[in-house]
């Protein structure tokens, strides 16, 4: 029989379309090529086709990686693993297409290998070596959809304090496709942030985000964070070098969780306080005017206000449950902390007058 060469493609679930051609030569000078998915007609562009020379691998050097990494050896432990991270849904994909062999658990072809890919991808798993595997490189024409277009990770809150002695929250509330933005809160300052960041490996990104700019103290933040600690690390850049100076900042990322119990006086978000308890503290138990205020702003600060009054901002700043969140707090509040503020309210006001009149 003499050799024939067959030519078989078919289409990856969720990925580009492209060609596979599978060369095979048994020894009975037969040639026996299987191919599965559907088909795409030999017009079809092979912009994304996978390179000859890897068409035949059987064993992904990709897979073989994660799975080293995650220590995985036998099939139950594969099996397991995939359950663990709900990899496998109740339609069993995924784990149609695999055989456990001398070399551990591995793809049945290479449709199966680009298979393992997608799904790890799917769930943003991927690990950076996958970027550098030239079978993968192929299949997506060297545009990986990883950690670079997908970067779910990099949203959250990360605080800290700025080289000028003020704290400032940076917060990321959208990644995706090397895009961000976000805001910035400091000193009772709010700013929308946009920018960009790049996957740089090992859980590292680069990132730049952009204030507005019709603020005269607007400016660009450049850092880089590292998910492996959940920091940021980076420098702010004034837009206006004569608006003040440049300052870096070390911040980490952090949960907000509201709290009522914090603080001297709890009970500002606890209980209705009335008007003649705060009238006894101020005639009988020595309470001034500074008192009154922080029992106000305290309430406030709970609820993570970021204070634009330098002395008050530099109370808050130095209590440890204290995160500046935004500088509109005000419709968070529940109805005993409104009642109360209006009450402190009161006495100041009160204060003022009667101390007024004592003069």
């Amino acid at each position: 029989m003499q050799n024939k060469f067959i030519m078989c493609s078919f289409s990856l679930k969720s990925l580009l379309s492209q060609k596979i051609i599978i060369v095979a030569l048994l020894t009975s000078l037969t040639i026996l090529v299987q191919c599965t998915g559907s088909g795409e007609s030999e017009e079809d562009s092979s912009e994304n086709q996978v390179p000859a020379e890897y068409a035949d691998l059987s064993v992904c050097d990709c897979h073989k990686a994660l799975m080293d990494e995650h220590d995985i050896t036998t099939y139950d432990d594969f099996k397991a693993w995939g359950i663990d991270n709900d990899l496998w849904p109740s339609s069993g994909r995924g784990m149609n297409n695999w055989d456990y062999g001398a070399e551990g658990i591995y793809p049945t072809s290479v449709r199966q290998c680009s298979g393992f890919m997608r799904l790890m991808d799917d769930r943003g798993e991927l690990y950076s070596k996958l970027d550098e595997c030239p079978l993968y490189r192929g299949m997506t024409n060297g545009k990986s959809t990883s950690r670079n277009e997908r970067a779910e990770d990099l949203v959250g809150m990360y605080v800290g304090t700025f080289s000028t002695g003020n704290m400032i929250n940076i917060t990321i509330e959208y990644a995706e496709k090397g895009q961000l933005s976000g805001r910035s809160v400091c000193a009772g300052n709010h700013r929308p942030l946009d920018g960009t960041y790049e996957y740089l490996g090992d859980n590292i990104y680069e990132i730049v985000l952009d204030e507005p700019g019709d603020d005269k103290y607007d400016g660009q933040f450049e850092a880089e964070i590292d998910l492996n600690g959940n920091r940021m690390d980076g420098l702010w850049t004034p837009y206006k070098s004569s608006a003040t100076d440049p300052a870096t900042y070390n911040n980490k990322k952090v949960t907000y969780r509201y709290n009522p119990n914090v603080g001297q006086w709890p009970e500002g978000s606890n209980r209705i306080i009335s008007y003649d308890e705060l009238l006894d503290r101020w005639l009988y138990q020595g309470y001034t005017e500074e008192d009154f205020t922080l029992m106000f702003n305290e309430i406030f600060a709970r609820r993570g206000y970021s204070f634009g009054t330098r002395w008050i901002r530099n109370h808050f700043e130095k209590q440890a449950w204290y995160l500046p969140i935004d500088d509109d707090v005000y419709s968070s509040l529940n109805a005993t902390e409104r009642q109360n503020i209006e009450t402190i309210k009161n006495v100041l006001e009160n204060m003022k007058v009667l101390e007024g009149i004592g003069e």
